[in-house]
């Protein structure tokens, strides 16, 4: 029965660490990128990697610019919402009116140097929550 319990257990943790290295990756793809200029949206968005438009038009998504260990570094040993004390670049995309599915087209994005949210979940940033605009 120790045995079964401690299986069981085991299993469980597996899987809770699964989901979050899940979350964590699909934060990764929708929201952080090496490389971009705010003329790329349109073909970021849609790229299938990042795996944003699935089966609908994203209204919104901002990415987070050349980043990517500076965010990871920011959620360090917190846990739950986070809010960076430094800026980062990032680009806003905003999907153009009357686009639609499978044909998701994206405007102009905006380039803004801001302060960011995100939700963290052991030492990993699985969301993206808010921004903060610098004054």
């Amino acid at each position: 029965m120790r045995i079964q319990f401690a299986l069981l257990l085991l299993l469980s943790v597996l899987c809770i660490d699964a989901v979050e290295d899940l979350r964590h990756t699909m934060f990764r793809n929708q929201h952080v990128i090496g490389k971009m200029v705010v003329g790329d949206c349109t073909a970021k968005m849609n790229d299938p990697q990042k795996e944003i438009n699935n089966n609908y038009c994203k209204r919104l998504n901002t990415f987070i610019v050349g980043a990517g260990q500076r965010i990871r570094t920011m959620c360090g040993s917190k846990i739950g919402t986070v809010t960076s004390p430094d800026t980062f670049n990032t680009i806003d995309c905003k999907l153009q009116q009357g686009s639609v599915y499978p044909n998701c087209v994206y405007l102009r994005g905006s380039a803004v140097t801001r302060r960011i949210t995100v939700t963290c979940v052991n030492e990993y940033p699985v969301h993206y929550e808010s921004f903060r605009m610098t004054s």
